[in-house]
Order: structure tokens, then C-alpha cells, then sequence
């Protein structure tokens, strides 16, 4: 009895772990070996490039001095169509990541720029 009652849970669990690689269709496992790329556009403009099916949103990490991570779940995200986010300033490194609808990560980190360092236009006269 105890065995059957554990085989039971044990699979409520397997299935509840697998229910959000259902959301992502090709599975979370594979997801989060895909990155974004992410590039500074000036004047401080992250955007990035993303081939592969749109996560719920995107969250838009700032890297604080110490090496901990900070996100301000109000403002820094983006919908999972897009593909630029203006921050309020430049000057602190960041880097973004896919999350379902739940918060959880589903893609691999981006790399981390610094808005601040992307490179005026070249002015043409």
C-alpha cells in the first residue's frame, strides 16, 4: 500500500515537473540552451536577436556592483514579441532571459552589455 501510495505521488510529480515544457513546445530542457543575443544601440537601447518561438516575456536583469542581480518586475520586462527595451539608464551592465507566465526562467542568460557602451552613429555629410 505504502509503495502503490508512493508511485502515485512520485508520478503527480513527474507530471506537474513536466507541465511548463509543455508551454514552450519544443521543451525547456532545449530552450535554455538557446541565449538571446543581445547588442547596446545608441542612445541606451538594448535590443537583441531570437530565431526561435517567443517566451511569455522577457525579463531585463540589472547587474548591481557585488555581482547580484536586480529586477524591477513592474518596468524591466519586455512582451515576448519584442526585440528592444529602453532602459532608464545606461550605465549599469544587463543582460535579459525568457520566463513562461509562472516567472520561470525558460532560455539560457543573454550575454551582458552596458547600454551606455554602444557606439555613436557614424554622421554622414
Amino acid at each position: 500500500m505504502q509503495t502503490h501510495l508512493h508511485k502515485l505521488l512520485l508520478g503527480a510529480v513527474i507530471t506537474a515537473s513536466l507541465f511548463p515544457v509543455t508551454l514552450f513546445g519544443t521543451g525547456i530542457a532545449q530552450a535554455k540552451e538557446w541565449t538571446p543575443k543581445l547588442s547596446p544601440e545608441y542612445p541606451t537601447l538594448l535590443t537583441w536577436k531570437w530565431h526561435h518561438e517567443n517566451p511569455y516575456r522577457w525579463n531585463v536583469y540589472s547587474l548591481l556592483y557585488g555581482g547580484t542581480t536586480e529586477v524591477l518586475v513592474d518596468d524591466y520586462w519586455a512582451r515576448g514579441s519584442a526585440r528592444q527595451f529602453a532602459p532608464d539608464g545606461g550605465s549599469a551592465p544587463m543582460f535579459i532571459v525568457g520566463v513562461d507566465q509562472y516567472g520561470h526562467e525558460i532560455t539560457g542568460r543573454s550575454n551582458i552589455v552596458r547600454p551606455d557602451d554602444a557606439r555613436e552613429p557614424k554622421k554622414w555629410l
